[in-house]
């Protein structure tokens, strides 16, 4: 009996560490191109006016944002990547 009480604890506590580790592993997430967009952006841009932008790939919006950026927007470029990341996904 204290035996197998012994070895379910250790089962459960094998399981919960494994849990840990896995989400430990993942890292952050860094930083919400969703929600810099709304915090950074449509403070001067509207959205109807981002609609105008038929850009394609990643890059255009990188460099999009990184023109926007050389003008003093006061984001960093990791959350610029975020940002040109969002809108070329939405």
């Amino acid at each position: 009996m204290k035996k197998s009480i012994i070895l379910s604890l250790t089962g459960v506590l094998l399981v919960a560490g494994l849990a840990i580790a896995a989400g430990c592993s993942a890292g952050p997430a860094g930083p919400d191109g969703a929600a810099l967009y709304a915090q950074k952006c449509l403070i001067c841009h509207s959205e109807s006016s981002m609609a105008n932008y038929d850009y394609e790939t990643l890059a255009e919006w990188q460099d999009l944002i990184d023109r926007m950026q050389s003008k003093g927007t006061g984001y960093t470029d990791e959350e610029g990547q975020a940002i040109a990341k969002y809108l070329h996904e939405r």
